[in-house]
């Protein structure tokens, strides 16, 4: 089982990188764990895996911004800058993840 230690590591890179494009073998390899040991420690602390745990924090941090924005940013704006690069993707995440629209204020 991953340490608390490793999963900080991980926490840290995830928080670090939101905005890039990231894949499971580098978090895990940034936290010193093999794959299946990042997933499993993720899934028993979180509840999701480690991939969904970024697309959850790429979604709060776009839903920030978004509640924030005073210079209309657009919602394009705020997707890119939180590591989404699929526009039609990220609508729907943040549909399913808030039940709105991101474009709705």
């Amino acid at each position: 089982a991953p340490t608390s230690r490793e999963m900080r590591r991980a926490l840290d890179y995830l928080h670090a990188n939101l905005s890039e494009p990231l894949r499971v073998e580098d978090i895990a390899r940034e936290a010193g764990l093999n794959v299946r040991s990042l997933q499993l420690g993720f899934k028993s602390a979180f509840g999701v895996s480690p991939m969904r745990y970024l697309r959850n924090i790429r979604l709060d941090a776009a839903r920030y911004l978004l509640a924030r924005r005073q210079d209309r940013d657009s919602v394009t704006e705020v997707a890119y800058s939180v590591g989404f690069s699929h526009l039609g993707r990220f609508s729907q995440d943040y549909r399913d993840r808030f039940g709105a629209s991101p474009s709705a204020r």
